[in-house]
């Protein structure tokens, strides 16, 4: 059954009993006091004077039990301040910074692997957190084994992450790295302290509520304290620091986010934790009826507009929602009014809907363009949010058949907490890793999409060791050139800065042919909107070509062979010069066999005349012919 709401007068602080009752027939004892009927009714204004002293008397009772109740929160924020509570915080906040201290030092001069020094820094960064926030809160045992997995977990997933960046950029990838294991130890951290919160009070889910909530506060207002001291002593560091300060002590920053940090656990203020808790719930409540016409307005334009919203707005949609139940519900057992409640049976049913269409947004592009990491934790996350969409629309249909309304959405949480953790473990975790699954996909996605469609850059910028790997397989195991080719390109040339000089170009191409020389026309002329098979030798000065002068149409004129690449996989490309300037006239793919590059470098190669139209290369018994381009003008004794 629903709770009644409490009365204002049914309040603790105005429960008062009187030391010696009076009975039905005490007599008063009042000799002066005339009892008549005239008098027997109050006049008005009494009536009036005697409300307004109740008034007086009631407000200074509150005013004195809000001061008692002050007197003592105050007491207990100045026992915070004892040396024997603060010190083993302190002490583990110091011990923090200067590992890091040392661990940053040793990563600089490489006096240890790199691997080992990145899985200690990561360890060291999160894992005294979780004790620093724990000690006195969670029991002992428990805390010792959670933080020292924790610090194992970490330097392993530390470790992985150096190893799978390989040398490369690892661009966002360490940030979702770093969202993903705080999200795994924030939610470990709640569920700790909600147990060890349980024992000591008779409503488990209450527990685990405050737990999570008061967390959430807390970790904001340290995070705003460390802040606040990084940026001062940075400042300070900049004003007043002398030249040619030791490395060490300049980062001694480090030290005093960590000190602050352990500080700001120890004297967390409790007022204001839960003025901020309570203020965070109370705006995600308020702005539920928002969500709730919002969410069926693009219901509505979706089913009837044929409007497909984009990934971001549908998720963000339905985890506001689903904040907002929640921020509604509470700890279940505080009376609701009837729009709070009916906002959250309501919000309930808009969550699936909202996760399908993310669902239908993220389909669609990775249909087009295949997926890469982000898109793989969307998709988890996409998920996730699915589950929760069940899980709420089965509490809401259950609150129709009694009991206290959404109150299996306390169950439903706790399942959904292990759940969340299950899959964030799972993506940080090398089993999981969003990179390594979107390089896989890429790569079967390579076989089936038309290279000049394929993005090779993803592989080479943001595929880190993976992208790498999957790369050299397509130059050295591919049937497909073209495929090969772009691979390889992928990988030899780096993004260049801006546009080439012609005397940066024409430095980077080798002339095979004795006594050539390079037209300045050649390298002055702009090819970057001339095709994907022009020689990348003509685009960027980072990747060289070989130049060979040959008859190839036997017009009189010398056609240039651009070749690239190396042994076993290597593409060259027929210039010509026409009115209109030089022109890409066609592409020799590479043969099937190695060493023919190697002996086109030493010059044994003829031109072979089987036909009219273009001469063939003949290398080391390969015969090499020519591919035309369709916008190419004819050779010359070819066909028309």
């Amino acid at each position: 059954m629903e709770q009644k709401r409490p009365r204002w007068v049914d309040k603790p602080e105005f429960e008062w009993t009187p030391e010696a009752p009076l009975g039905a027939d005490a007599e008063i004892p009042a000799p002066h006091a005339h009892f008549s009927p005239a008098n027997a009714n109050p006049a008005p204004g009494r009536q009036k004077h005697g409300l307004a002293r109740s008034l007086v008397f009631t407000a200074l009772g509150w005013i004195i039990a809000r001061a008692w109740r002050l007197e003592k929160l105050s007491a207990g924020f100045g026992a915070r301040l004892a040396l024997p509570a603060i010190a083993p915080r302190l002490a583990v906040g110091l011990a923090q910074g200067l590992m890091l201290l040392i661990l940053l030092h040793l990563r600089d001069t490489a006096f240890l692997p790199a691997g080992l020094t990145g899985g200690m820094i990561m360890a060291a960064s999160l894992a005294p957190l979780l004790l620093i926030q724990g000690l006195g809160r969670i029991p002992a045992s428990a805390l010792a084994v959670w933080t020292g997995s924790s610090a194992l977990g970490l330097a392993l997933l530390g470790a992985y992450h150096h190893w799978r960046i390989g040398g490369a950029d690892a661009g966002h990838s360490s940030l979702w790295l770093a969202a993903l294991t705080s999200v795994f130890l924030f939610i470990g951290q709640c569920l700790l302290l909600g147990h060890a919160r349980g024992r000591r009070e008779p409503l488990p889910y209450t527990a685990f509520y405050e737990a999570s909530w008061r967390l959430a506060a807390e970790t904001g207002l340290c995070g705003a304290l460390a802040l606040a001291v990084w940026s001062v002593w940075m400042l300070g560091m900049e004003a007043f620091a002398p030249a040619g300060l030791h490395p060490l002590l300049s980062r001694l920053d480090i030290v005093a986010v960590t000190l602050s940090l352990a500080l700001a656990a120890q004297l967390r203020p409790g007022p204001l934790l839960h003025l901020l808790k309570r203020a965070a719930v109370i705006f995600l409540a308020a702005s539920l009826p928002l969500l709730i016409p919002a969410t069926a307005g693009i219901l509505l334009f979706v089913f009837f507009g044929g409007w497909r919203p984009p990934f971001l707005l549908s998720f963000a949609l339905g985890t506001s929602l689903l904040l907002a139940i929640n921020g509604s519900y509470r700890s279940g057992h505080e009376w609701r009014p009837q729009w709070r409640r009916h906002g959250e049976f309501i919000a309930a049913f808009l969550l699936l809907p909202l996760a399908s269409l993310a669902a239908m947004a993220l389909h669609a592009r990775t249909a087009e363009f295949g997926f890469t990491a982000p898109r793989v934790i969307a998709l988890a996350a996409t998920l996730v949010l699915a589950a929760y969409a069940l899980a709420y629309t089965g509490t809401a249909l259950i609150s129709l058949g009694g009991g206290r309304w959404m109150e299996r959405i306390e169950i439903a949480n706790l399942l959904m907490a292990f759940v969340v953790l299950s899959v964030t473990l799972l993506l940080a975790s090398p089993l999981g890793d969003p990179v390594r699954l979107a390089v896989a996909e890429q790569n079967w996605r390579a076989a089936h999409t038309a290279p000049e469609r394929f993005d090779f850059g993803y592989l080479r910028q943001s595929g880190l060791r993976f992208g790498h790997a999957a790369l050299d397989a397509m130059v050295h195991q591919t049937r497909d050139p073209a495929l090969a080719r772009g691979a390889f390109l992928a990988l030899v040339a780096a993004p260049a800065g801006g546009a080439a000089l012609p005397s940066e170009i024409g430095a980077n191409i080798r002339v095979m042919t004795p006594g050539a020389l390079l037209p300045s026309t050649l390298l002055a002329q702009d090819w970057r909107e001339a095709g994907p098979m022009v020689p990348p030798c003509l685009l960027t000065a980072r990747l060289s070509c070989d130049a060979y002068f040959v008859d190839l149409n036997r017009d009189g004129l010398h056609e240039i062979i651009l070749a690239y690449g190396n042994d076993a996989s290597w593409w060259a490309a027929v210039m010509r010069q026409t009115d209109r300037g030089w022109t890409l006239a066609g592409t020799i793919a590479p043969p099937p066999h190695s060493g023919t590059l190697a002996a086109l470098r030493a010059g044994a190669f003829t031109l072979a005349d089987p036909l009219p139209g273009w001469r063939e290369l003949m290398v080391n018994g390969k015969r090499l012919a020519v591919s035309p381009i369709a916008h190419a003008a004819p050779a010359q004794g070819g066909p028309p």
